[in-house]
C-alpha cells in the first residue's frame, strides 16, 4: 500500500462465506472504485409485506429521478419510501414487468441529475467467469450499503433453474406448472412467458434486502439485477436487456390508482433544532429581551430562503416547486418580522407586531416540517380488463 493511498475496509456479502464481512480495498481497484461510485447510484427502497416492514434495494436510471427494482420487493406493497443521502422519498410504481420481476419507480421531489443513473450499455459480451459485482442494502433496518463480489456462472430460463437438482424452488415451479395447465388462456400464456424468461446465474453472497440490486462488470456497465438466492452460494438474477426492454417499452401492461395523503410526523433533526431556535428567539422578543436573537435567526432564514430560492428556479418537478414556494413565503416572513421587530425594538406595540409577523411564519414553518406527502397505492389493474393481478402478487 502507497503512504497516503485511499483504501477502506468495505462491508460485504462474500461468495463462499454467505455472510457480512469486509473487504480491504484500495482506489484503483475494482472492488474500491465499484464501491464508490455504486454508492451513489443505489437506494434502500422501504415497502410493507402483509402489514410487517420490509426493504430491497434499487438503483437510479435515465434522469436520475427514476429507479429500477425487483417487482417483488414493491408488489403488494401500499407505499413505497425510498432513503437516499439521508433524506427520505415517497416513490410510485409507473412499470412492472412481472414476468421478469422488474419495476420502475418515479421517485417524487428528487431532483433531475443524470450523473446518478446506472449505466446500461448495450450488446455486453458476457462471458463464463467474469468478474462481476453488485452493491446493495441487506435488512430491514440496516442502512449501511453492501458489496457483493461475484463471477458469472452460466445463463439458462427459470424454469430450468427451478426444476435443476439441487434446488429448493419446487413451489414456484410448481406454480408455473399449475398455470400453464390450468386452461386459463391469460396464465398459460404468462406462464410459457415466466418459465423461458432469461435468468444469469452467478456465484455470489448475497442476504435479503440486496433484490434490485445491479451487478455491474468491471467498466461498471449494468450486467444484470440481484433477484433471488439460489443456495450454495449462487443468485438468479434478471439479466440486464429485459431492464433496457422496461426502459425502452411505451406501452404499459398496468394501470397504478394511487391516493395522496399527508400526515404528521417527527421533523428531522436539523428542522427540528432550527424550530426551536426559532421559538427561543421569538420568545426573547416577545419579552423584550436579547435584541440580537429575533435579527440572528431572521439572518438565519435568509440564507434558507436563498438557498430554497436556488432549489425552485433549478427544479422541474412541479410538487417539488409548490413545497418550496411555501417555504419561501414562510422564509421570507419570518425575516421581515425579525426585521421589523428589532428595528422597532423600543416599541412594545411595534416590536410584538413584528415578533407575531415572525412567530405566525414560524408556527406554519413547524406544520410544513412535520408533514410528510405519501402515495398510497389502491389498487393495481390490467389494462386490458383481465381481472388477474400481476403473478408477484
Amino acid at each position: 500500500m502507497t503512504e497516503g493511498q485511499d483504501c477502506k475496509d468495505i462491508p460485504s456479502v462474500v461468495s463462499g462465506q454467505n455472510d457480512l464481512t469486509t473487504l480491504h480495498s484500495c482506489a484503483g481497484s475494482f472492488y474500491h472504485d465499484v464501491y464508490k461510485d455504486l454508492s451513489d447510484r443505489v437506494a434502500k427502497v422501504v415497502t410493507t409485506n402483509k402489514g410487517e416492514p420490509d426493504a430491497g434495494t434499487g438503483f437510479f436510471v435515465q434522469d436520475g429521478t427514476h429507479m429500477v427494482t425487483s417487482a417483488h420487493v414493491v408488489t403488494g406493497s401500499p407505499e413505497i419510501r425510498v432513503h437516499y443521502k439521508g433524506q427520505d422519498y415517497a416513490a410510485k410504481l409507473e412499470k412492472l414487468d412481472d414476468k421478469n420481476d422488474l419495476a420502475e419507480l418515479h421517485i417524487i421531489g428528487l431532483d433531475a441529475d443524470p450523473s446518478r443513473a446506472q449505466k446500461i450499455k448495450s450488446n455486453l459480451n458476457l462471458v463464463s467467469g467474469d468478474p462481476v459485482v453488485s452493491v446493495g442494502v441487506p435488512g430491514v433496518h440496516n442502512e449501511t450499503k453492501y458489496l457483493s463480489p461475484g463471477t458469472l456462472a452460466k445463463t439458462s430460463v427459470l424454469y430450468n433453474i427451478l426444476t435443476a437438482p439441487n434446488t429448493n424452488n419446487d413451489a414456484d415451479a410448481k406454480r408455473i406448472a399449475d398455470a400453464y395447465n390450468s386452461g386459463n388462456p391469460g396464465l398459460q400464456k404468462d406462464a410459457a412467458a415466466i418459465a423461458n424468461s432469461p435468468r444469469l446465474i452467478l456465484f455470489q453472497g448475497a442476504r435479503p434486502g440486496q433484490s434490485g440490486s445491479p451487478i455491474v462488470d468491471a467498466d461498471e456497465n449494468l450486467v444484470g439485477v440481484v433477484t433471488a438466492v439460489n443456495g450454495n452460494n449462487t443468485t438468479v438474477d434478471v439479466p440486464y436487456t429485459k431492464v433496457q426492454d422496461l426502459l425502452n417499452s411505451p406501452e404499459q401492461t398496468f394501470n397504478f390508482d394511487y391516493k395522496e395523503q399527508k400526515r404528521m410526523v417527527a421533523p428531522s433533526a436539523v428542522n427540528g433544532t432550527f424550530d426551536a431556535a426559532g421559538l427561543a428567539a421569538a420568545t426573547a422578543g416577545l419579552v423584550g429581551k436579547g435584541r440580537v436573537a429575533p435579527l440572528a435567526y431572521g439572518a438565519a432564514r435568509a440564507v434558507s430562503f436563498a438557498s430554497e430560492a436556488s432549489d425552485y428556479f433549478h427544479t422541474s418537478d412541479s410538487g417539488k416547486k409548490s413545497e418550496l414556494g411555501v417555504k419561501m413565503a414562510e422564509d421570507a416572513g419570518m425575516v421581515g418580522g425579525s426585521v421589523a421587530a428589532t428595528l422597532m425594538w423600543k416599541s412594545t406595540v411595534g416590536r410584538i407586531a413584528g415578533i407575531g409577523v415572525m412567530g405566525f411564519s414560524l408556527a406554519s414553518r413547524m406544520i410544513t416540517d412535520s408533514e410528510q406527502q405519501h402515495y398510497v397505492l389502491h389498487a393495481t389493474t390490467r389494462k386490458d380488463g383481465d381481472s388477474r393481478p400481476p403473478w408477484m402478487y
